[in-house]
């Protein structure tokens, strides 16, 4: 048995989200030299809602390869969910400063980095994990171009088609500024480096992600919310998962084209009235409260 093999497995297969568990049954399936083999995984995240589905394949050199997963999810209410995603081998992608100029090493040649674009368990749960409008949420992920370059993007799954084999495609987007769009917000967690540095991670890995904020009279209250670049929208919600505000679009936004804003424009102002209540913090349930007890003749 190739021990250095079942190394490089155990480590591939940890750092994209499956921890140490499945490290024993993939020596004993290597050492029982099968041309390919399964392995099943349950993750502790997910309420018990997804399942998972390792593949391995042997080469002509006789090395195994973690090649991809499938991913079940059962949103609460829906039908179950699958999709593949495939492992792949990190690549270099050139080093450029702030300036976008190239990083030269000592000998003068241009500096590298090796990036992986493989979805994390996490990330592909995440993104597989529909709200009640049959949406996921989005990734943010490094990507290297062809011509050895960087190229950031955020991904989300598109579940109105699928491809030739069955999955769902991945829908891309760019110029959405999340640090942007958090600064809307009197966020507390964006009050420290390391605050702002942990909660910026967590959306980014697509995580629905829990923050205080902070009204200006000292009160704070919590929400929940989530990244939306293909809207360029930050979505938020109360402790009973309601939506509770989309921010204003940038500038200069053309997702939406002008006919449809023209056309849509009130329709789309009832429709948050009716489904958004807008974010006026712990205070709101009070005030209907009280109004509905005058309306009932309640003193």
């Amino acid at each position: 048995m190739n021990e250095n093999n079942v190394a490089y497995l155990a480590k591939q297969v940890k750092y994209t989200g499956f921890g140490d568990s499945l490290e024993h049954k993939i020596m004993e399936n290597v050492a029982e030299g099968k041309q390919d083999f399964k392995l099943n995984f349950k993750p502790e995240f997910g309420e018990g809602r997804a399942e998972a589905t390792l593949h391995f394949r042997r080469s002509d050199q006789g090395n195994y390869f973690f090649n991809k997963y499938d991913l079940q999810v059962t949103p609460e209410g829906k039908e179950p969910l699958t999709q593949s995603f495939n492992v792949k081998p990190s690549k270099p992608a050139t080093i450029r400063d702030e300036e976008k100029k190239i990083v030269l090493d000592g000998e003068g040649k241009p500096k590298t980095e090796l990036l992986n674009n493989s979805f994390t368990l996490k990330e592909a749960f995440n993104m597989m994990d529909v709200n009640a409008k049959g949406e996921g949420r989005a990734v943010l992920k490094d990507f290297v171009t062809k011509e050895g370059e960087k190229e950031t993007l955020w991904n989300k799954l598109d579940f109105t088609s699928r491809d030739q084999y069955g999955n769902y495609p991945i829908k891309t987007f760019f110029n959405y500024s999340l640090e942007a769009k958090l600064s809307q917000f009197p966020i507390k967690e964006l009050s420290t480096p390391d605050g702002k540095k942990q909660l910026l991670d967590s959306l980014e890995r697509g995580n629905r992600q829990a923050v205080t904020m902070t009204l200006p009279n000292g009160t704070e209250y919590k929400r929940s919310i989530e990244a939306n670049p293909q809207f360029k929208t930050i979505n938020m919600f109360d402790g009973n998962q309601r939506v509770k505000h989309q921010s204003i679009k940038q500038e200069g936004d053309k997702s939406a084209t002008q006919s449809e804003g023209k056309n849509q424009g009130a329709k789309a102002a009832n429709k948050n009235s009716a489904t958004a209540d807008m974010d006026n913090g712990p205070t709101m349930a009070v005030k209907k409260q009280s109004a509905k007890r005058k309306s009932q003749g309640v003193s």
